[in-house]
């Protein structure tokens, strides 16, 4: 491998000869996706949650990377995904039964 590959590409520590994106290319993706949710340049929450999603995968991303147990570090992770999803479905429950409750009352 050239220099030049070497600092646009990262590979996993394992010998599976998996190729990891350089970060340029993370970069540019996460960009592209930002532009593709935000067309109209007026809703910047949408670059803060493609943000927030980015970071947290880089977080897991060097945990598992860095981990002497992959095993229990992928459980912790999956664990910290769930209660994240939990925690969202009871924010949009919450969220909704105001609005329920406001039709029932314009009826």
């Amino acid at each position: 491998m050239s220099a030049e590959q070497a600092g646009s590409e990262s590979t996993k520590p394992d010998n599976n000869d998996q190729k990891w994106p350089s970060e340029e290319d993370v970069e540019k993706l996460k960009n592209s996706i930002k532009q593709s949710l935000n067309k109209d340049g007026n809703t910047s929450q949408y670059s803060d949650y493609v943000d927030r999603a980015f970071n947290y995968m880089g977080d897991i991303h060097k945990k598992m990377e860095s981990s002497d147990d992959p095993k229990g570090t992928a459980d912790g992770i999956a664990k910290d995904l769930a209660s994240k999803f939990e925690q969202w479905k009871n924010n949009q429950k919450d969220e909704e039964e105001p609005k329920e409750g406001a039709e029932q009352a314009s009826k």
